[in-house]
């Protein structure tokens, strides 16, 4: 955290700042407060989160118009998502990677925006450079000779073809995120 006044000049730094942070003792005048942190970026500027998210500054005069100035932070980790597809011929969410689908179509979406999808011959897709937050990835068979199998042992996809997740996970460090989805091929009537 850095304070400056109102001419640019610093005032103040606090390397640390773990949560909660003061400078005391300011003559009055303008002074903008600068906050940073590796591998974070500023949230949005909204309820109690008064820094601006695109100068990286919350600027006031003392005496203060607010006393408590709201930083809000959020990891700018990207994160990548790997999908292997297989055919799970016995149904039983075990992967086999020698068997895998062809032409199943992966979807992420944040909310109901859409990401990013992919529509190959393979059966491994991955996706790159994900921001932290909710995800689901939905897989669709266009050409209908698959169906999701049983969601269970290493198969996450539920019998929609749906599996949704947050970044980070909780309790984990892992950037590389493994989602799993079996398919069993369908039979002609």
């Amino acid at each position: 955290m850095v304070l400056k006044k109102g001419d640019g000049s610093v005032v103040n730094t606090i390397d640390l700042a773990n949560g909660s942070y003061a400078f005391t003792g300011i003559p009055s005048g303008q002074y903008c407060i600068f906050a940073s942190k590796a591998g974070f970026q500023h949230s949005v500027t909204m309820n109690d989160n008064v820094f601006n998210k695109d100068t990286d500054s919350y600027c006031t005069t003392v005496p203060p118009s607010n006393t408590n100035a709201h930083l809000a932070m959020v990891s700018n980790t990207t994160f990548s998502i790997e999908v292997y597809l297989w055919n799970d011929k016995t149904n039983d969410g075990v992967l086999n990677k020698k068997s895998s689908t062809y032409n199943i179509m992966i979807k992420l979406l944040r909310g109901k925006n859409f990401v990013m999808e992919h529509s190959r011959t393979s059966g491994y897709y991955k996706f790159e450079d994900v921001d932290s937050g909710d995800y689901c990835l939905y897989g669709t068979s266009p050409d209908g000779l698959f169906a999701p199998g049983v969601t269970m042992n290493d198969n996450v996809f539920d019998s929609n073809g749906t599996y949704c997740l947050s970044l980070p996970q909780p309790g984990s460090t892992n950037r590389n995120i493994i989602a799993n989805s079996g398919w069993v091929k369908l039979t002609a009537p």
